[in-house]
């Protein structure tokens, strides 16, 4: 998480627009979010809500990082081509 944050701090510094949260194309935000390969029993595993999680608490940090105004994008693979 706070290595995306200070990613999106220097996006911002450089005087972008905006930031794409990248949760796709096996990352580990989509590893988190994959019922396929998250097999933790925590409050990051299980259920989609939960699986979810750190993506939300990801981009949750990034905006209090970054402010209201700076656009954020989040990018996710929802078919992974695996089965589970």
């Amino acid at each position: 998480k706070k290595q995306m944050v200070n990613c999106a701090l220097l996006i911002k510094e450089a005087g972008w627009d905006g930031v794409e949260v990248m949760a796709g194309v096996g990352g580990i935000l989509n590893r988190f979010m994959s019922k396929a390969t998250n097999n933790r029993t925590d409050k990051y595993g299980g259920n989609l809500k939960n699986r979810m999680r750190l993506t939300v608490e990801t981009i949750e940090a990034v905006r209090e990082a970054v402010g209201p105004d700076f656009l954020i994008t989040c990018r996710w693979s929802p078919v992974e081509y695996v089965t589970g």
